[in-house]
């Protein structure tokens, strides 16, 4: 299963993705800021803003499941759900 952590870098993003990695899910991190992450073979980070519904909804392409880990006052939830 490949599951999609929008802000994947943050405090609770982060923790979402070690559990998932742990859990032996493929991850793809989503964030603004790459290279935060410690390197693993189910890890993969991607590079989108969550207010742009275009380049998030490329990165989010074969995701089984996706978890927003951003907080709702720093984002449009209508353009999560669009992408």
């Amino acid at each position: 299963m490949n599951i999609a952590v929008i802000g994947a870098t943050g405090t609770a993003g982060s923790r979402i993705v070690h559990e998932a990695l742990a859990r032996g899910l493929r991850v793809t991190a989503i964030s603004r800021k790459p290279g935060q992450l410690t390197s693993h073979a189910n890890l993969r980070e991607a590079v989108a803003d969550a207010n742009d519904s275009a380049a998030l909804a490329r990165v989010l392409v074969g995701s089984d499941a996706v978890v927003s880990a951003i907080r709702f006052v720093d984002s449009d939830p209508l353009k999560l759900i669009d992408a």
